[in-house]
């Protein structure tokens, strides 16, 4: 039977490795960045890309927009300040992207996913030589570090979306033993976390620090050393981006003794592969016509790899303390028990299960760095609470229940996905306004009934209302999928709700009711 804790963890689509290599010098930065139609190496002059990176347009504007000729002249102040320059790209990846790839990592359909594609350094070797998915062929979306190294992104925030958040990676560790496919036999594939993500509540942005961080300019540095961070921080300031819309996103380099190595840095086929993940978690990216379509079909951000030109003493970033989850106040299960009972008396001919919606252990970076375990983009801002089944012909269903952890100021967004295990893609992401109501048929009387709501899935619906369709196509009956609950971002601790350990926890869990005959 597959592993529910494997299985359901937040979405691992960083393996799309896009890139070969590109040369790491001024003159090739200085011929690729953006400008406008009025600058000499523009490149969005009249929606035609004019100049290249070897065979391949960055960053090419159809329109010629204030932050692209801000940005224009930041490689040569990071240049004037001794770094070195090459130019990456920005991109995102959707649902419908996993049909290129053997397998889609328990993705969310509903949460399109950015990366930060950066050129080779000099002398790093090809993390991806199978150079898996689209996109640039010249650039990767997993590198090595070295410490005096420093990703740089400036772009433009999402618009109004339930989240959003950067988080930094471990993509795979270095394991002689382990048992992978070439090229990838000595390595396992962690995905593990590295501390909190930046996510909207907590981003500097243009606007400054606040709760209205959409649609707004930041830039994210990705660093391990402090004094790396404070120059290119000074070269940004010369740029004319304030420092206080500037974020540090830290590879933590030191536990907090300051002894004990956390990541693995360098070129060498031992150290890690990293990776820096973007997730937009919005129901509306898929329609036509919304503000969030238009920013994932013309996303505007610009990515650049630094490195100082001469090796500075090393000042690495200490430990970053993470911020603490639960706020000591415990919800309330009893509105909940009362819908699952309903539920259950229901089905006075088919039996009925009822068991709990498990949390993943997988959910914490550091753990499955020690353990040398898959953590499958964990991300600190939510639980996974879920449950692995099997679904046979009708009558049989699986019904879920649950708190809305929005209304209650547990979550600022709630989903629920289907996943067939098999090659892990998920085809339905429900989200809390699709089940407005939908305890009333079960507890009419109740007046704390809109806490609540319940779904099905079922091989026929019948035209149920708050019932979706497993196809055979998407899962037979002989695979296995997996339910998952999300819950992103509690506003008063601005990461998740707290969840574990099962006796702390401050919500309750989902039901999950098996009907069969």
């Amino acid at each position: 039977m597959p592993h529910f804790k494997r299985i359901c963890a937040a979405v691992a689509v960083a393996t799309i490795a896009i890139a070969a290599r590109a040369q790491w010098s001024v003159q090739s930065v200085r011929n690729a960045i953006p400008g406008n139609s009025r600058s000499q190496n523009g490149i969005c002059g009249n929606g035609v890309c004019e100049n290249k990176l070897g065979e391949n347009y960055l960053n090419c504007r159809k329109d010629c927009s204030a932050l692209s000729e801000r940005v224009r002249v930041v490689p040569q102040q990071l240049v004037s300040a001794g770094f070195n320059v090459a130019q990456g790209e920005f991109v995102i990846f959707e649902a419908a992207d996993c049909a290129t790839l053997p397998h889609c990592w328990s993705n969310n359909p509903t949460s399109p996913y950015g990366f930060f594609l950066t050129p080779l350094g000099d002398g790093e070797p090809d993390p991806d030589p199978q150079n898996i998915g689209p996109g640039s062929p010249k650039l990767r979306s997993m590198f090595r570090f070295q410490p005096d190294e420093a990703i740089v992104f400036i772009g433009v925030t999402p618009p109004q979306s339930p989240y959003y958040s950067f988080t930094p990676y471990v993509f795979s560790r270095f394991d002689p033993t382990s048992t992978g496919s070439p090229p990838y036999d000595d390595r396992v594939e962690t995905y593990a976390s590295l501390g909190d993500s930046l996510n909207q509540l907590v981003l500097n942005t243009s606007a400054g620090r606040d709760e209205d961080s959409f649609s707004k300019e930041t830039v994210v540095i990705v660093a391990t050393d402090e004094g790396v961070d404070r120059a290119i921080r000074a070269a940004l300031v010369r740029s004319g981006f304030p420092d206080a819309m500037i974020n540090t996103l830290v590879l933590p380099r030191f536990e907090a003794d300051g002894l004990t190595s956390k990541i693995f840095l360098g070129y060498e086929n031992e150290a890690d592969l990293f990776n820096i993940l973007i997730r937009i978690a919005n129901p509306d990216a898929l329609t036509p016509g919304t503000p969030i379509r238009a920013w994932l079909d013309d996303p505007e951000g610009y990515v650049f790899r630094v490195r100082p030109q001469k090796r500075p003493t090393l000042q690495p970033f200490p430990l970053p303390a993470r911020r603490l989850q639960g706020t000591g106040a415990t919800e309330d299960g009893s509105t909940l028990n009362h819908l699952v009972q309903a539920i259950q008396l229901s089905f006075p001919v088919l039996m009925t299960d009822v068991k709990i919606g498990v949390p993943s252990v997988h959910e914490n970076g550091d753990l499955c760095l020690q353990q040398m375990i898959p953590c499958f983009a964990d991300c600190h801002d939510t639980p996974y609470l879920g449950t692995v089944e099997k679904l046979g012909p009708p009558p049989d269903a699986i019904i879920v229940a649950g708190i809305n952890y929005e209304l209650d100021n547990q979550a600022e967004y709630v989903n629920i996905t289907v996943t067939r295990i098999s090659d892990q893609t998920a085809f339905y992401s429900v989200v809390m306004r699709d089940l407005i109501g939908s305890a009333d048929e079960y507890i009419p009387n109740d007046p704390d009934r809109g806490s609540v709501w319940q779904v099905k899935f079922s091989r026929n619906c019948r035209g149920e209302p708050f019932c979706f369709e497993v196809t055979q196509d998407q899962v037979p009956s002989n695979e296995w999928m997996t339910i998952v609950v999300r819950a992103y971002l509690q506003p008063a601790t601005q990461t998740s709700p707290k969840a574990l350990p099962a006796q702390d926890s401050e919500i309750i869990y989902p039901r999950v009711i098996k009907v069969h005959n």
